[in-house]
């Protein structure tokens, strides 16, 4: 089993939030290498934001993702590889 590290999970994240900006809703693609491996998101999801207060003013955040469908593939020289992604980590990473 292929093994999702931190870093893919903050690459997909940046990616994701990348393409998001201040939308409500995301439906689409993620792709990117990481060392040896193709990595490639599917999914599916409705995005909440909240207003915080911060020094530099007021910001518009990603405050909740809910997945209506997603899926993570992983290749390796062509070959795809089961992995252990977990859609609650990634979550972690975008609405810290």
């Amino acid at each position: 089993m292929y093994e999702i590290t931190s870093q893919i999970y903050e690459k997909t994240a940046q990616r994701f939030c990348d393409l998001v900006g201040r939308a409500g809703y995301f439906s689409g693609t993620i792709e990117f290498a990481h060392e040896d491996t193709e990595c490639k998101m599917v999914a599916t999801i409705i995005i909440y934001h909240k207003i915080v207060d911060m020094p530099e003013g007021r910001m518009e955040v990603i405050d909740d993702i809910v997945p209506v469908w997603w899926e993570f593939h992983t290749t390796v020289r062509g070959e795809e590889l089961i992995n252990d992604f977990d859609f609650s980590v990634l979550k972690e990473h975008i609405t810290e």
